[in-house]
């Protein structure tokens, strides 16, 4: 029998960048799991993009490592820790590691954020 740390685990390690290609542009429910910040949410994560990254993909992996670029409007004071995302169709999943990133030159007005899965 799986326990939830290894339910959580699997699920992660199948998940694929079709997952969130459908719904780019739409909100995305981010939670933080890092002290002192644990429970908030980051209000109004909008997925902004989902990038492919076929170089990153290690010998005899199964997946395309993706990114997920999201836009906070105000993230407070978080700037990288772990967070549960909600996955279209799948519900919650997390922790996985989310960080504060540069803005992508067309629209530097709020705060990104992203988080890979290699």
């Amino acid at each position: 029998m799986m326990d939830a740390a290894s339910n959580a685990a699997a699920r992660i390690a199948t998940l694929s960048p079709a997952a969130f290609t459908a719904v780019v542009g739409q909100p995305l429910a981010v939670q933080i799991a890092t002290d002192p910040f644990v429970g908030q949410v980051l209000a109004g994560a909008v997925l902004v993009a989902v990038h492919e990254r076929p170089r990153a993909a290690m010998p005899g992996s199964l997946r395309m490592p993706f990114i997920l670029l999201f836009k906070v409007a105000d993230p407070g004071a978080f700037v990288a820790g772990d967070c549960n995302i909600s996955v279209p169709d799948q519900g919650w999943l997390g922790p996985v590691y989310c960080e504060r990133t540069l803005p992508p030159a067309s629209d530097p007005s709020g705060a990104y954020f992203a988080i890979g899965f290699a």
